[in-house]
């Protein structure tokens, strides 16, 4: 299963998530689950094959709602991470911008896919 989890207070992030789950659910026979972050209850989240987690930068980061809603991910749930930062910049958001998400996410032991 693919799990897109978005945090997107102007939209930009819930678009983006939406067309790649609608690309991949046309690519792949695996399950795609479309999560709105705010929304999910990560206790609730069963096994997930590779998780997209994307979000808007806030203040060159991930925001606090998105660094705590990680936190919150039982371990062991998901195998694979790839987190998508939307902002401004192409070259260095992504690297800055997941720094803390990839430290939560690797004392969970998850394999980050990109």
């Amino acid at each position: 299963m693919i799990t897109f989890m978005y945090f997107s207070p102007t939209g930009n992030a819930a678009y983006i998530a939406g067309q790649l789950a609608k690309t991949m659910e046309s690519m792949t026979e695996d399950k795609v689950l479309l999560l709105p972050m705010e929304h999910t209850d990560c206790q609730a989240l069963e096994a997930v094959d590779h998780m997209v987690i994307l979000f808007s930068v806030h203040a060159f980061g991930a925001p606090r709602v998105v660094l705590e809603k990680l936190k919150q991910l039982p371990n062991g749930v998901v195998k694979k991470v790839s987190v998508i930062a939307v902002g401004c910049a192409d070259n260095w958001i992504n690297d800055a911008a997941s720094k803390e998400i990839r430290t939560i996410m690797s004392k969970k032991r998850v394999h980050f896919a990109i």
